[in-house]
């Protein structure tokens, strides 16, 4: 969305009667998109390990498959996909530094959960 409103004004820029205003609405909106990087860091990460059911199995790739950015699948071609294997770790909570303190978030959504803002 922010990318359409964009791609807008920097069109818009071409019509010489509105350019101190498309002027404005651009450095508007870049400043907006750095009020939306984070200056506070997430200092720890505490992880949890979770116990897992490995499974697998075999999955073929379709025909329209292709080897786009080197990912070496091939059409037609079966794989082996295994779930479950490896480290899993379940995140817990994360400590954000606001710069008095750190303060530990551990307020999250379950897999497959919208949220929505009011």
């Amino acid at each position: 969305m922010m990318a359409i409103k964009l791609l807008y004004i920097i069109l818009s820029l071409f019509n010489k009667n509105r350019v101190l205003v498309n002027v404005v609405l651009l450095l508007m909106c870049s400043l907006m998109a750095i009020g939306q990087t984070s200056p506070y860091p997430i200092n720890t990460i505490n992880t949890t390990p979770v116990s897992t059911i490995t499974s697998n199995y075999l999955a073929t790739a379709p025909s329209d498959a292709s080897e786009v950015g080197g990912n070496n699948i091939i059409a037609n071609n079966e794989y082996s996909v295994n779930n479950g294997e490896g480290t899993n770790d379940r995140v817990t909570s994360y400590l954000v530094d606001f710069g008095s303190g750190d303060v530990t978030f551990d307020n999250f959504l379950t897999p497959d959960t919208v949220a929505i803002r009011r």
